[in-house]
């Protein structure tokens, strides 16, 4: 059962205790919680234990007192500086849109004090052990505990910027297993904000890269469009260009289309094995194409003899 001292009924109260353990500082500092002012004699061996010094305390007890304060901003009136759990705002005169973020911001907030901050981040939640260097630490400065408690006020606030963001996910909310629980706006708080929480529920836009994409159908379309277009293109490029020259003279150009195939590559290889008498049998029908072929096949050309 707590003291007098220690049972505060406006404010929430918690207790974080530093063991020492076998750590030393090379220089002294008479900071409350890290306090360390008796030179370690090193069990005797000076050489080792020269300019070190100890801890006063093997166990050092800090202990915090938070409170929290709602104010409406159109009229001023707040309410009283007390425990997150306590407080009473239905005074305030807030419209349902406002007790609405009041509900989802107070909710937030019981999870963001120092005892949830220092647990959540075990052995990582004092600057001064990322200082050491196995036990052996550089020397704190005299305020170093309000530099520890600052980080925590801090963390706190992202932590509530994140639990706030996270309202549509409900990842903020884990069972005892540790498996997010799907808690709906209505369970939030009672029915006067029930219609405003679902509505922020539904209207905030959450950025989550991993499951959804969001795309436009219109680029889409457009990309497909523009593709099938270049591949069109892409195939047919020359007959597309004298068929949309012919149409847009008005005849058609065949001297020019004449010229454009007889200067290919395979004209040019067909005019030469007619020089030479090799093969005279071409298919008249497809004269004016890139590519001549044979009425029938040639048995004295075998690519595979």
């Amino acid at each position: 059962m707590p003291t007098a001292d220690f049972k505060l009924t406006d404010a929430d109260t918690s207790l974080l205790f530093l063991a020492a353990n076998s750590v030393r500082y090379y220089g002294s500092n008479t900071d409350p919680f890290f306090s360390a002012t008796e030179p370690w004699d090193g069990n005797g061996n000076a050489a080792v234990a020269q300019g070190l010094f100890e801890p006063d305390h093997w166990v050092s007890i800090m202990g915090c007192a938070e409170q929290y304060q709602l104010k409406n901003p159109v009229t001023g009136v707040t309410t009283a500086l007390t425990g997150i759990r306590d407080l009473q705002y239905t005074q305030l005169g807030l419209n349902e849109q406002q007790l609405a973020s009041v509900e989802r911001i107070t909710r937030a907030l019981i999870s963001t004090n120092v005892y949830s901050v220092v647990a959540g981040q075990v052995d990582n939640a004092l600057q001064t052990q990322d200082l050491l260097y196995y036990s052996f630490g550089p020397q704190l400065p005299d305020n170093q505990w309000q530099l520890e408690v600052r980080r925590w006020f801090e963390t706190g606030l992202a932590a509530l910027q994140q639990f706030i963001v996270e309202y549509p996910n409900n990842a903020w909310s884990l069972g005892r297993t540790g498996e997010p629980v799907v808690i709906p706006p209505k369970a939030l708080t009672s029915d006067t904000a029930q219609g405003q929480l679902e509505k922020q529920c539904s209207q905030q836009l959450v950025r989550n890269l991993g499951r959804y994409q969001n795309f436009s159908v219109l680029g889409l379309g457009i990309t497909l469009g523009v593709s099938a277009l270049l591949v069109l293109f892409s195939l047919k490029p020359d007959w597309l260009l004298f068929h949309w020259s012919s149409w847009k003279s008005g005849k058609r150009n065949f001297h020019k289309r004449v010229a454009y195939i007889g200067d290919g590559n395979f004209q040019l290889l067909r005019m030469a094995l007619e020089g030479r008498g090799w093969m005279d049998h071409w298919e008249p029908k497809r004269g004016l194409e890139k590519v001549p072929v044979t009425r029938e096949r040639d048995p004295s050309l075998n690519c595979f003899a």
